[in-house]
C-alpha cells in the first residue's frame, strides 16, 4: 500500500491526494497498529458477509453432501443457472443467472444470501459456480461463509 493514493475533495473543492492507509485511518478511526489497520481492502478481510442459517455448498443438486440436511427441513436454494427439481413447501429458491452470466449472478450475490438468509430457513444450499473470474470468487466467499457456519 505504500505507493497507493486516493484523490478527494476537500469541502473546499479543491482535489487532495491522500494515502490509502491514511483515508482509512480517517474513516474507520482506528489508529497506528491496531489490527484493523493492515487490512483496508475488503478482499484482505478474513470474513466477508455471511449468513446466519448455516449454509451448504454443493456441486449440483443432486450432490452427496445434501444428505446432511435433515428431513422436512426449510431450505433457502441458491442456485447459478438451475434449480432444484423440487422445492418443498416452506422453502425457497433463487436463480443467480438463467443465462450462465457470471456477471449477472454476481450483482444478485449479496442480495440473494442476504434475502434467503432473512426468510428464517433451517439450512441454505448454495450451488457452486464455475471456479474461473468472478465464478472463483464467489465460490470463494461461498467456501468462507460455509466454513465460519460450521466451525
Amino acid at each position: 500500500l505504500a505507493d497507493q493514493f486516493l484523490h478527494v475533495k476537500t469541502h473546499h473543492g479543491a482535489k487532495r491526494r491522500v494515502h490509502i492507509a491514511d483515508a482509512a485511518l480517517q474513516v474507520t478511526g482506528a489508529q497506528p497498529g491496531d489490527a484493523a489497520v493492515a487490512q483496508v481492502a475488503p478482499g484482505q478481510l478474513a470474513l466477508h458477509y455471511s449468513p446466519h442459517t448455516p449454509l451448504l455448498v454443493v456441486d449440483g443438486w443432486d450432490d452427496p453432501a445434501l444428505a446432511v440436511l435433515p428431513p422436512g427441513a426449510r431450505v433457502g436454494w441458491l442456485g447459478f443457472t438451475s434449480l432444484p427439481t423440487e422445492v418443498p413447501e416452506g422453502s425457497t429458491a433463487l436463480r443467480l443467472s438463467p443465462r450462465g452470466d457470471l456477471a449477472e449472478a454476481a450483482q444478485a450475490f449479496y442480495g440473494a444470501l442476504i434475502d434467503l438468509d432473512g426468510q428464517g430457513l433451517d439450512w441454505l444450499a448454495a450451488q457452486r459456480l464455475p471456479d474461473d473470474g468472478l465464478g472463483a470468487v464467489m465460490n470463494e466467499r461461498l467456501a468462507r461463509a460455509e466454513v465460519r457456519r460450521h466451525t
